[in-house]
């Protein structure tokens, strides 16, 4: 990961070699993430992760899955009466 943002430094660090090194340092780690994607959009940050074969994937905001034509397709919201309007909520279970 350190390497595909242009990390060498914390890449080659023999200090962040292990979990437990990491998540020493755990903010400085996620500065220098924050860094890096404060400055791209979410398909650069994606099309980065996937060259460097990092698993990632959005982190999707309420609009965002409401508006998702596969969860609509899959019945994951429904439109419920109030008073004279309707209010769109997550379906009761999961549609698999």
């Amino acid at each position: 990961f350190m390497r595909a943002i242009g990390r060498e430094d914390l890449a080659a660090d023999p200090g962040l070699a292990t979990n437990a090194g990491r998540v020493a340092r755990q903010v400085e780690i996620d500065e220098a993430i924050a860094e890096w994607t404060r400055e791209r959009g979410l398909s650069e940050v994606l099309a980065t992760m996937a060259a460097a074969a990092v698993p990632a994937g959005p982190v999707h905001r309420v609009d965002d899955l409401v508006a998702d034509p596969h969860l609509q397709a899959r019945g994951m919201f429904e439109a419920t009466p109030v008073g004279d309007r309707s209010l769109i909520l997550p379906a009761l279970a999961p549609k698999l």
